[in-house]
């Protein structure tokens, strides 16, 4: 009896672990870049796009007349870095980017600017004073819903309430203008008030050069490009807490895609190996938030219970006391796994 006792105690163990495991919910505050450029090499994963001459050593990174983009996407967020230049007469623009920019540049006049500007429709531009070669600058950019606030070593030197951007923009840093320019980063960092911002499900990061276009109908999201034969092959969308309870059923031209990982301590769903084409659906099923992490848990290892929850989500919706039986049933099989465990250890 010892030897099946003992043989029956990691499953007893399982089960207690799942049954009083408790969400760890991140605050609203959503980091989505913290680049350290560790290493000896820029992460392809985070930056997609590189082009010129980069080095990375001792924590920095070295970029001579070339260009790199992140994979981030942000929207209304707080950006920050730490840059040096080896020159003051010719221009580096570090910018976010897409239906419109916020820009920070160091011109060949060696003066720093700040410039707002949605494409087609106006631009906001200030001086933040001059600048020198080699000196570090921290920049910190605070994007708001009709406002934008620039700040330069910890000062507030301009604010832009005009022509702010209201769509997501992706991270570039661009020093090909000019031939023999170089410039250092220590550090980049892009936060978002994650819950403020988003009110559904939204992506955060797209490994590819157009940002989707975010369609919601129903209870379903639907992400396109504009190139037809393209589809960046990872994508992470944002949950909110509103939608914690939720599961995503991730389909690519109907096919249902498991190469996806949902990371609870920062609510994202990380969706990845996917093939290419222009459009992506994301279609949300409302169980119980026990199910939620059995769900992803599983699906990875190919076994999909989505066709389970989506029968209990519509049984749920007619017969209301369904989760207190389940939660009566689950009550009940766990005395009688305590009443066999006691049994087996007293012999």
């Amino acid at each position: 009896m010892q030897f099946k006792a003992f043989r029956l105690a990691p499953l007893l163990a399982l089960m207690m672990l799942l049954a009083l495991r408790p969400f760890a919910w991140a605050g609203d505050s959503l980091i989505i870049l913290d680049e350290e450029f560790d290493g000896t090499s820029l992460s392809s994963d985070r930056w997609p796009f590189q082009t010129g001459t980069i080095t990375v050593s001792g924590g920095l990174l070295e970029l001579t007349d070339g260009e790199i983009r992140s994979g981030v996407k942000p929207k209304y967020c707080t950006w920050s870095f730490k840059i040096k230049l080896n020159q003051t007469d010719k221009t580096v623009m570090v910018e976010l980017d897409g239906s419109g920019c916020i820009r920070v540049s160091f011109g060949a006049d060696g003066v720093i600017r700040a410039h707002t500007e949605i494409y087609g429709e106006g631009i906001c531009e200030d001086s933040m004073g001059s600048y020198e070669a080699n000196k570090w600058y921290v920049i910190k950019v605070v994007w708001e819903r009709g406002r934008v606030r620039y700040y330069v070593n910890g000062t507030l030197k301009a604010v832009h309430t005009e022509n702010v951007p209201t769509k997501p923009l992706m991270i570039y840093i661009d020093t090909h203008l000019t031939a023999g320019t170089t410039i250092w980063l220590d550090w980049i960092r892009v936060e978002v008030d994650a819950e403020k911002v988003y009110d559904r499900p939204s992506v955060v990061y797209w490994r590819g050069g157009d940002i989707p276009i975010e369609d919601w109908s129903s209870s379903t999201l639907t992400l396109t490009v504009h190139h037809p034969a393209y589809l960046a092959p990872r994508i992470k969308v944002y949950i909110p807490r509103a939608y914690r309870s939720y599961i995503c059923e991730v389909y690519k031209d109907d096919v249902k895609l498991n190469t996806l990982r949902f990371i609870r301590l920062n609510r994202t769903l990380d969706i990845y190996n996917i093939p290419s084409g222009s459009q992506v659906s994301i279609k949300l099923v409302d169980p119980e938030p026990w199910m939620v992490q059995l769900y992803y848990s599983l699906l990875p290892l190919g076994i999909d219970i989505g066709v389970l929850l989506r029968w209990y989500d519509k049984l749920k919706s007619k017969w209301k006391p369904l989760p207190w039986l389940l939660f009566i049933i689950f009550l009940l099989l766990l005395l009688f796994v305590g009443y066999l465990a006691y049994k087996l250890l007293l012999g």
